[in-house]
């Protein structure tokens, strides 16, 4: 919705055409809601502008999912109703495989049919007003209602978070339209309870909270219609609740994608009636609102889930090795809903030969990340840990992960991993034995400050069959650090350098010399962050190794 909107304002403005924006922003909005709502496919926006009108084109892969009309006396129709107050003329185009919903719009921004239409009733109800005589003119109605649902549409746009987007809601009801507002929502079995209650006296949303907690919530309905629930409420939660029983509630479905998602409740003291214009803003916002939440309710879930992967793919502890610190930093790049590439992993393998205990770590980063990504950190993963159950030389594990990740055909993808045994020395350092493949070369610091690059260049895995690779034997004395990282510290970038440019991440580490493996983590970490005035597009795994 956002980008759609986008594209119209920035085409309008590019053919001097700004004073029909906030019409044509409007009928986006609607279209897109529409194709999203009724089509639920992708969908292509088109904009011209001839014969002194704006033409407005949504087109979407549906064709057998036809739109509701406006003027039918169906609730989920009004956008389009809205829409058509607004245009010379508008339609839908229907073809074997898409069907096109267009609208015409005076270039020069003026209505051509007056304010957005609704269907009247025969009889007026006793909840609604009859419209003031002293009431704003049609165009002045009109420039208002614009005004306020481009505002309600940009805010309900700019949040993914659940309960923010229900908070935004009521607040967008009250106090305009409501003197107070409940979102509910409709849990797996069906049942609805209030989720955001909100009262334009703070001091009474408590009250009105737990009042709505004791009542019945109101009926799964198609379409918006007055609510009598608070005067069916039991006698002792009416008399807890005071003068709130006595409110004048009207209650909205919110429907998203063909699903009931819950239902906006909006209420008023007694005597004080809903205007029928507010009534159909609320409306309006109502349909909006379904979508913003339930697109919330969608991020939260894959969020949940990426976050619930992630976890799985990672340690889910560090063991205690004598005489050595261990301290690991990972950062997934991105907004917590794709799995990350980079992963790590630090184990007891068992006793050598000789009865010494041993130990193995990986650091990896598999191309790109999400679920293909998962896949292979998951397969990697695991495999290294049952070949070390099964006492396979390091070489030969990278030969066998190499073999099963071609295996995989086309999914496969790419890896470097940098694979180690730590082992305690009969001097009281490490030894350290390490494969890498393609991976970025660990560092070693020693005490005075001095740097230097551990291990042999070999190919990365997932590319060339029937590898061997060799292993390097690395010692590390009391207060030496070696600092494993993934491509996401060494190629952080601010404008066209990379940290780890011109030994950058060398000089760097240079400066860690007595810190513990935690401070020299957390130093990395905190460069990497503050190096580029961006966000880091890329995930970041740290390995930090100290001889204590």
């Amino acid at each position: 919705m956002p980008a759609a909107r986008r594209f119209v304002v920035t085409t309008l403005s590019d053919w001097g055409l700004t004073a029909v924006g906030d019409e044509a922003l409007l009928a986006t909005s609607e279209l897109v809601t529409n194709a999203i709502t009724y089509a639920g496919t992708p969908f292509e926006v088109c904009c011209s502008a001839e014969n002194g009108q704006v033409e407005l084109k949504v087109r979407d892969y549906h064709p057998s999912r036809q739109i509701p009309m406006p003027g039918l006396g169906e609730a989920r129709g009004r956008g389009l109703a809205t829409s058509a107050g607004l245009a010379a003329s508008w339609g839908v185009t229907y073809e074997p495989q898409a069907k096109t919903v267009w609208i015409r719009l005076p270039a020069k921004g003026e209505p051509a049919l007056g304010p957005p239409p609704s269907t009247p009733d025969p009889v007026t109800p006793a909840w609604a007003e009859e419209r003031d005589p002293a009431a704003p003119t049609a165009e002045e109605a009109l420039e208002r209602w614009l005004g306020f649902v481009a505002e309600a549409s940009d805010l309900l746009a700019g949040t993914l978070d659940q309960e923010r987007t229900m908070a935004l809601v009521a607040q967008l009801m009250v106090p305009r339209l409501a003197t107070w507002c409940a979102v509910y929502t409709i849990d797996e079995v069906g049942s609805a309870r209030p989720a955001y209650v909100w009262h334009a006296d703070e001091t009474r949303t408590d009250a009105l909270r737990e009042f709505l907690r004791q009542t019945d919530p109101p009926p799964t309905s198609e379409s918006s219609a007055p609510w009598n629930g608070l005067a069916l409420a039991s006698g002792a939660a009416r008399a807890a609740a005071g003068s709130l029983a006595d409110d004048l509630a009207y209650v909205f479905p919110l429907i998203a994608r063909g699903r009931r998602t819950g239902m906006i409740v909006i209420g008023r003291p007694e005597g004080a009636r809903f205007p029928r214009d507010g009534l159909e803003l609320a409306e309006e916002l109502s349909r909006r609102a379904a979508l913003a939440i339930d697109n919330a309710r969608l991020y939260s879930a894959q969020t949940a889930m990426s976050t619930a992967l992630q976890r799985s793919l990672l340690p889910p502890a560090l063991p205690d090795i004598p005489g050595l610190e261990v301290a690991v930093v990972y950062q997934p790049a991105g907004e917590g809903t794709e799995v990350g590439g980079d992963f790590y992993d630090v184990f007891a393998c068992g006793p050598d030969r000789a009865g010494r205990p041993r130990w193995r770590f990986a650091i990896g980063d598999v191309c790109g990340t999400g679920p293909e990504a998962a896949a292979v950190t998951g397969l990697a993963r695991h495999a290294l840990r049952i070949l070390a159950t099964e006492n396979v030389p390091l070489p030969d594990v990278l030969s066998r992960l190499n073999r099963l990740i071609l295996d995989e055909g086309p999914r496969a993808r790419l890896l470097t991993l940098l694979h180690g045994e730590i082992r305690n020395g009969d001097d009281g350092g490490i030894i350290l034995r390490l494969v890498s493949a393609g991976h970025p070369p660990p560092l070693v610091l020693d005490t005075r400050g001095r740097v230097r690059e551990v291990t042999t260049a070999q190919p990365l895995l997932g590319v060339f069959d029937e590898l061997t690779y060799q292993v390097d034997r690395v010692d590390l004395s009391p207060g030496q650090v070696m600092l494993c990282v993934t491509d996401g510290v060494t190629e952080r970038r601010a404008g066209p350098e990379m940290l780890g440019d011109d030994h950058g991440l060398e000089r760097l580490l240079a400066t860690c010399a007595d810190l513990s493996a935690g401070a020299v983590a957390a130093r990395v970490q905190r460069a990497v962050r503050d190096y580029g005035s961006e966000p880091s597009g890329d995930d970041v795994a740290i390995i930090a190794l100290r001889v204590s």
